[in-house]
């Protein structure tokens, strides 16, 4: 699910894309409408130590996390600054002098906030609201939607704003069935519901007619802001999930959610996306395990 949001927490006014982990935590950590303080979030909250090589840790995957913490903490020390400037605004003989130096900030912190979170790409907010309009919170392949369509029925759970599923319908018509529910918990206003997303969650899941479905997960949240990844592993009686998304330690779900994929699955197919700036997303074709034999991986790009 991918969609640009104002979520007020606390009082705290937050911008943020609750789908895009980067985006989200870098854009999380400050507030400066109506005396918010900045502060710290705890989002890089995993283990340093080092890990053995998995399709789920690929080396572009361990650099990028790598590459986040380093930003982490440059931000930080930018939003400290940022702060003392604020209470400078605020001391300004006149009310208009204050709120031309407010709104000087805010434009300046959101460049700064693309540069931390994309690097020196060049991107912008809007290029970034463009790509989330077009695609969701990853853009599809020829490649990754040709492959989708050979494993019809689809069921498509946490899906937003249902663009996949669209874009499926749109290229193969009645050569695809798939089903895409969300259940719309992300605060989300000025955003109309999709018309081909109808509203349910993980217990879908249960009902006989979708038991044998192909799973899509694409772009699942962070388990620590919604459990809907690992439900759907443990609720799915189905052989076959397309999962679409990073690594561990990336944007996506949490390390026991891929350690039950692990566990359950055998990856048979990887297919390179086409990310945003800075990105790392892979579409993972899994099947579930019938015996102890590893199966050689076909890897597109």
């Amino acid at each position: 699910m991918c969609l640009n949001v104002f979520h007020n927490d606390n009082n705290h006014t937050k911008d943020f894309n609750s789908c895009n982990y980067k985006k989200k935590y870098y854009y999380n950590n400050y507030s400066i409408i109506n005396n918010n303080p900045i502060y710290a979030s705890s989002w890089f909250s995993w283990s340093t130590k080092p890990e053995d090589y998995t399709h789920f840790n690929w080396s572009e995957m361990q650099k990028l996390t790598k590459k986040r913490e380093e930003k982490q903490i440059k931000l930080m020390e930018y939003m400290s600054k940022a702060q003392r400037r604020i209470w400078n605004c605020r001391q300004l003989p006149s009310r208009q002098l204050g709120e031309q130096c407010m709104n000087d900030l805010r434009e300046e912190i959101s460049k700064e906030s693309m540069k931390f979170t994309f690097g020196n790409s060049g991107v912008t907010v809007e290029d970034r609201e463009k790509y989330v309009k077009q695609y969701g919170c990853i853009a599809w392949t020829n490649d990754a939607l040709e492959c989708i369509k050979g494993y019809s029925p689809i069921i498509e759970l946490g899906a937003g704003q249902g663009l996949w599923a669209k874009e499926l319908k749109k290229r193969y018509g009645k050569e695809i069935n798939i089903v895409a529910f969300d259940n719309y918990s992300s605060p989300v206003p000025h955003v109309q519901k999709a018309d081909n997303v109808i509203f349910g969650n993980e217990n879908q899941l249960l009902e006989k007619k979708y038991k044998q479905h192909t799973l899509f997960l694409c772009y699942p949240p962070l388990t620590q802001d919604s459990d809907l990844g690992i439900k759907c592993l443990n609720m799915y009686k189905g052989d076959v999930i397309i999962y679409c998304g990073e690594g561990r330690r990336g944007s996506n779900c949490s390390e026991e959610f891929f350690d039950i994929l692990e566990k359950k699955f055998t990856i048979k197919k990887v297919i390179t996306l086409k990310p945003f700036a800075d990105g790392a997303e892979k579409m993972f074709i899994l099947e579930r395990k019938k015996s102890g034999k590893v199966d050689k991986v076909e890897e597109t790009k």
